[in-house]
């Protein structure tokens, strides 16, 4: 029986975001491969300690309240490593797979475990992991090829975080850069190293993890663009549970059902989409599915103003699984108006119940959503394309049925860790 670690930032019951649901479905898969699967996370109390969730033990190590500015931006150790060592040595698994790279963990833990010879595994999650604007849309305006390069990276984060336009950030970035020599400057300003820390890590993962897992065909190319060699895709798939037919039957309005289901965080761009339907004919019906986060109340109270003042009354929070698969079944269509997205599950649980999906023409959701095949896409950002899109499911009769009947079948977690299995195996 192979011994392996998943580690992430937070896990079930406190953080129960996509990543967490991705960790915990591909541990219960794995589990009935035989492997023994420990979970490993940082945690704000004051001492290493452990608990139990769905049968598996979860370690957790402590780390500060909040980290030190330099602790950020890779001038120094991260907080708790040496408790995250002492766990990972009284383990010592056959296998470490890190799918976070954040405050807490990130790839001086991969360093250490690598070098006790423990075999490394990385996975991307976040827009964050790879990108300083989060999004990958060059200066905010067109999808980037992800290399991470020191002047346009920072210029770009620049523009972002400045509000000022690429052709002033630019030469700012050249400035800064040149600084970034002196010892003294980087001391005073640690947050400008931001891009230097990226490429740091990337030297990281490159040295001391054995293989490279991507979660999209579009994410495996910006591995290899940035040269991180032993790449494999690996595409997501759903709690077999989930594609479970309910039976249930759809609202019976006379309204076209549309659903969102995710985040309350402004790369959602549901503001977009809530200011689309002001425009519209009183067509359509709008159900929201979301878990609130103490980070994201700005954005949340103020989508929830704007849905609440277009009258709807379908605002569904922190419900079950179960509960968001019979959401999904009583509607027609998954609407999802990102700006940004990695790998979007709730495309595969919409596909599971039969539903369309509309989204923005984003890389990732492009890759899974086939227009005019089974889903329809928009221009990223663009409210006018949105609105034509959705005028179309009801200009266009049996539109919707054609979407419907093209949906194929979706995977589940036993083929993506089938898949996982054949990589862990190929390092040994």
């Amino acid at each position: 029986m192979h011994h392996i670690v998943l580690a992430l930032e937070g896990f079930f019951p406190e953080n129960i975001g996509g990543t967490e649901h991705y960790v915990l479905n591909l541990a219960k898969e794995l589990r009935e491969l035989n492997y023994h699967v420990s979970i490993v996370k940082p945690t704000k109390q004051e001492q290493i300690y452990k608990y139990q969730y769905e049968g598996f033990d979860v370690h957790c190590f402590p780390i500060a309240e909040k980290p030190t500015v330099k602790q950020l931006n890779g001038l120094e150790l991260p907080g708790g490593i040496e408790s995250f060592i002492e766990i990972i040595k009284n383990l010592m698994p056959d296998f470490f797979h890190l799918h976070s790279l954040g405050r807490a963990l990130n790839t001086q833990h991969i360093k250490v475990v690598s070098e006790l010879g423990i075999r490394t595994i990385f996975s991307a999650h976040l827009g964050s992991n790879l990108c300083v604007r989060q999004n990958l849309m060059l200066f905010g305006k067109s999808q980037c090829d992800g290399l991470i390069d020191k002047q346009r990276c920072l210029a770009c984060f620049i523009n972002k975080q400045k509000k000022i336009p690429a052709i002033v950030a630019k030469p700012i970035a050249i400035i800064i850069n040149k600084l970034l020599s002196n010892i003294s400057f980087v001391s005073k300003y640690p947050a400008f190293r931001i891009v230097d820390y990226k490429l740091e890590q990337l030297a990281f993962i490159k040295k001391y993890s054995n293989v490279n897992i991507a979660i999209g065909n579009w994410l495996r190319e910006i591995y290899e663009i940035n040269g991180l060699g032993n790449a494999y895709t690996i595409k997501p798939g759903i709690d077999k549970g989930f594609v479970k037919h309910q039976g249930l039957v759809k609202k019976n309005n006379h309204k076209i059902n549309l659903i969102f289901v995710g985040r309350m965080h402004p790369l959602k761009n549901l503001d977009l989409l809530i200011n689309v339907l002001k425009r519209l004919p009183a067509k359509f019906d709008l159900s929201i599915v979301t878990i609130p986060f103490a980070e994201e109340m700005s954005y949340y109270h103020k989508i929830k103003r704007l849905y609440n003042a277009l009258g709807y009354q379908n605002w569904f929070e922190n419900i079950t699984s179960t509960q968001v698969a019979e959401k999904l079944e009583e509607s027609d269509v998954l609407i999802l108006p990102s700006q940004f997205e990695v790998a979007p599950l709730v495309i595969l649980e919409a596909f599971a119940k039969k539903i369309p999906v509309i989204g923005s023409d984003y890389i990732a959701i492009k890759e899974m959503v086939q227009h005019n095949l089974n889903g329809l896409l928009f221009k990223n950002g663009n409210s006018k394309s949105l609105k034509e899109q959705l005028l179309r499911l009801i200009e266009e009769p049996g539109l919707l049925q054609s979407l419907r009947q093209n949906i194929g079948p979706v995977r589940t977690f036993k083929e993506v860790a089938a898949e996982h299995d054949g990589v862990y195996r190929s390092v040994l």
